[in-house]
């Protein structure tokens, strides 16, 4: 399996799929996510300052994109609008 290189596209998260596919920015995010310790999730804004990223409206509003784009393939989650965590251990397929 190739490494996966920035800019490069998300894929859905299944079984057997490990973040190591992931570029290196959104692999960060879910880091930051997973270690977080804010019950009630974290926003892009404060995503991007435990990042050390600028918090520019660009760069907030990119960091927003990547954490929807991570959300919508099943590997984080969102728990209120624009308000980000991380997906239980058992994976997004568990869902109610």
């Amino acid at each position: 399996m190739r490494a996966a290189v920035a800019g490069s596209v998300v894929p859905h998260h299944v079984e057997g799929v490990e973040v190591e596919v992931l570029a290196p920015e959104y692999q960060q995010i879910l880091a930051v996510l997973a270690g977080s310790e804010a019950a009630g999730g974290l926003r892009a804004k404060q995503i991007a300052v435990q990042l050390g990223w600028q918090t520019t409206p660009a760069r907030v509003e990119g960091v927003r994109s990547r954490v929807k784009r991570l959300t919508d393939r099943g590997w984080a989650a969102e728990l209120r609008p624009n308000v980000f965590g991380a997906v239980s251990p058992a994976g997004p397929a568990d869902v109610g």
